[in-house]
């Protein structure tokens, strides 16, 4: 008998924003205002201030920006980790840069997510977080990048070779090519053929959307 809980059936989740612009908070606010299952409790402009949030409610999921004054998003994420706080904590931000997904995930992070996301797939994002799906995000029309959210029509991971596997696991933890080929004793054109191979046979674009795709499947 399966007892997991539907969000249906759970009360309103609770949302921590913390991100340095206003209007943007404003503009998320507004669109998980039109879900009657999403609140959001409170707001922070710093790190700082929405470590002390996270504290004081505990929310159900924290929407957090990387890049704030005071305290940055990667170091307020370690101190909210520290703390043994529950909440989920959601990367919300406009940086495709590998290192930091590869850093975020690192530090505890349940998933990262483009600023570029369309607001209903923020909605879907963050129901299926809080309800422990496995699941991936459209990706941003302009850039190489993934967000954990619906659907990408995504491989398995059955699809791939235990090399290729050793790749991803690789790749994940934010090694270049020219380390894993090291690594593993293989040529650095090897591992491009094999990194080439995994984004066609996962239909994925880029090694950060790799990077997230196997943290979201705990491929570690």
């Amino acid at each position: 008998m399966d007892n997991k809980v539907s969000i249906e059936e759970m009360q309103a989740l609770k949302v921590l924003l913390v991100d340095d612009h206003a209007i943007l908070r404003a503009g998320v606010k507004a669109t998980l205002s039109t879900d009657h299952l999403m609140k959001v409790i409170a707001e922070a402009g710093n790190g700082k201030e929405g470590l002390d949030l996270a504290v004081e409610y505990e929310p159900d999921l924290i929407l957090l920006d990387l890049q704030m004054p005071v305290l940055n998003g990667l170091e307020t994420l370690k101190r909210i980790r520290a703390k043994k706080i529950k909440s989920k904590v959601v990367i919300f931000t406009e940086s495709d840069l590998e290192i930091d997904v590869v850093e975020a995930f690192r530090f505890g992070a349940n998933g990262y997510l483009s600023k570029d996301i369309e607001p209903l797939d923020l909605i879907s994002c963050i129901k299926s977080i809080c309800a422990d799906a496995s699941v991936e995000s459209p990706q941003p029309k302009n850039k190489p990048m993934l967000s954990l959210s619906s659907e990408i029509n995504v491989g398995i991971i059955e699809s791939l070779s235990h090399r290729e596997i050793d790749v991803v696991k690789l790749l994940a933890e934010g090694h270049s090519n020219k380390v894993i080929s090291k690594l593993l004793f293989i040529s650095p054109g090897t591992v491009k053929i094999h990194v080439k191979n995994i984004l066609r046979k996962l239909n994925l674009k880029s090694r950060v959307a790799v990077t997230i795709w196997a943290h979201n499947r705990t491929i570690k």
